[in-house]
């Protein structure tokens, strides 16, 4: 993860080898943690994004393509996988290695695939 203004404020600073941090800004902390007493109360989840794509292809290794593309997101997008922290206003982004990528893989792309006979 780079910062292109390490001085600005809002800018993702490495805490520990791997280990990014930055405060949390604006209404963030209220989205985060205010809101979430009345959401969950209401049946409700803020801040969550689902997203669902049906694809008609028949290219071998589409899924294989998607998960790859879905990983890399997430170095390009790292709030995709970020955590924060209510005890110091914190966003927090560790840079995976090899199997805790795969387990997020796992908990974030979930793949259907649909088989339709010749009949």
């Amino acid at each position: 993860m780079t910062s292109h203004h390490l001085d600005h404020p809002q800018a993702w600073k490495e805490v520990s080898k791997g280990h990014w941090s930055r405060p949390l800004v604006g209404l963030e902390p209220y989205f985060f943690f205010g809101n979430a007493t009345a959401s969950m109360v209401e049946g409700r989840e803020h801040c969550t994004v689902f997203s669902a794509v049906k694809v008609n292809h028949r290219s071998k290794g589409l899924g294989t393509s998607l998960k790859e593309a879905w990983k890399q997101l997430r170095y390009e997008q790292p709030g995709l996988a970020t955590t924060a922290d209510a005890r110091d206003n914190t966003l927090h982004y560790k840079v995976p290695n090899d199997d805790s990528l795969e387990l997020w893989l796992a908990d974030t792309f979930i793949g259907i695939e649909e088989r339709q006979s010749a009949d």
